[in-house]
């Protein structure tokens, strides 16, 4: 039997994430959006935890949605090019949004304010 020092210990799936460079972890998130969306060709940058809120027109007021967890920017190999999807944790179903000319994106700090044409109340 080997030296415990050049035995391998086992790394959980959690442990290895955790440990997992920028671009390792982008490699494993793609594999799971690639599931949704094979057009997928990559991962462009993510935030580790997003809350999706909605325009109440009749309130005048933003309310959050059901919709949290990870924000993916991805670039697809097919038209619109480019997407934004949050993997919902509260939920099964998922945000996504097209990332068109006619997407006005607006830094609000702490918000990144996102809205369409198709969807203007959604942030």
């Amino acid at each position: 039997m080997p030296p415990k020092s050049m035995q391998q210990r086992y790394t959980s799936p959690l442990e290895a994430q955790r440990n997992a460079t920028k671009g390792q972890t982008f490699a494993m998130n793609l594999t799971v959006l690639r599931r949704m969306d094979p057009t997928i060709g990559e991962v462009v940058d993510m935030a580790g935890h997003v809350v999706v809120y909605h325009f109440d027109t009749r309130t005048q007021a933003w309310a959050k949605s059901d919709v949290e967890g990870s924000l993916f920017l991805v670039r697809r190999t097919v038209h619109p090019s480019h997407r934004c999807i949050v993997l919902n944790r509260s939920g099964m179903s998922n945000h996504e949004m097209d990332i068109t000319p006619d997407t006005l994106i607006q830094p609000e700090s702490p918000y990144l304010i996102c809205r369409s044409a198709s969807s203007p109340h959604v942030a």
